[in-house]
């Protein structure tokens, strides 16, 4: 068990050097070639890595946008693991500029083992991605990927 918590520690040491540099071939390396990212409201279907890099790229600008300096994951939950397959909680700490406030993401992940690359030493695939708590509105992700889906806007207090 240690080796999978320590690949998966590895794992999110790769993710956010890749994310923050824009390290592309990292991040397809990372990822299983279809990956559903649900977000408060929607579900992105991406449906390759290549996807999965767009969506990232269009959260990296909006993040930069808002001053991003740096980001560390923490592993902060970590599921038992069934046929290979591990369910991990990871809080993301966002170091912003000048005059903005710090931020913090709560993801889990869903995640495979798959044989070790040079791309990815650990062989740790992320399978699937949920977003618990959003560090920045993500609504707008949706349009980045034309395969979505979303869920009705509903007026609970119109009884709808």
């Amino acid at each position: 068990m240690a080796s999978v918590i320590e690949g998966i520690e590895t794992w999110v040491d790769a993710m956010c050097a890749a994310f923050l540099t824009g390290d592309d071939a990292t991040i397809a390396a990372l990822c299983a070639q279809h990956v559903p990212i649900y977000l408060e409201h929607d579900l992105i279907a991406a449906a390759s890595p290549q996807d999965v890099i767009q969506v990232l790229r269009a959260i990296r600008q909006q993040y930069e946008a808002e001053g991003l300096r740096s980001m560390r994951g923490e592993v902060v939950a970590f599921g038992l693991p069934r046929r290979g397959r591990y369910k991990v909680l990871i809080d993301w700490h966002y170091t912003m500029g000048p005059g903005f406030s710090p931020r913090s993401a709560s993801v889990t992940y869903y995640f495979s083992q798959q044989r070790p690359s040079q791309d990815n030493p650990s062989g740790i695939c992320m399978e699937m991605v949920e977003y618990r708590k959003e560090a920045f509105p993500m609504r707008t992700l949706s349009a980045v990927i034309p395969r979505y889906f979303s869920a009705p806007e509903t007026d609970l207090a119109a009884g709808a």
